[in-house]
């Protein structure tokens, strides 16, 4: 007789370090100049094998910083960058294929 209760099944990730980013966020997101704004992203190892993944945030398009972010297979990490610029404007943060805009002004 088969039984009624169904079994749970831990998936175990397999293959070479994978990295992907996730969850791209600037808290404040408006400051005033010179003030920093903390630049957060999730960096996630979706593979079975630990490796190195180099962060790379740009700021309109340009490198402005870089960590590197070493991970565990399946393991997970926020990496932050300090960000703070003088000259009043609108300014786009990348990271990978996510941005998000900073606005510096005068309150």
């Amino acid at each position: 007789m088969p039984s009624s209760r169904s079994s749970m099944l831990k998936l175990t990730p397999t293959g070479p370090a994978k990295f992907v980013t996730s969850n791209l966020r600037v808290t404040p997101l408006r400051v005033e100049p010179k003030d920093v704004a903390t630049v957060t992203v999730t960096v996630r190892n979706t593979g079975g094998e630990g490796g190195t993944y180099k962060v790379v945030m740009k700021v309109n398009g340009e490198s402005s910083a870089t960590k590197d972010v070493t991970l565990a297979g399946g393991a997970s990490q926020d990496v932050t960058f300090p960000y703070s610029n003088e000259k009043l404007g609108d300014y786009e943060i990348t990271i990978d294929a996510l941005n998000i805009k900073l606005i510096v002004e005068v309150f």
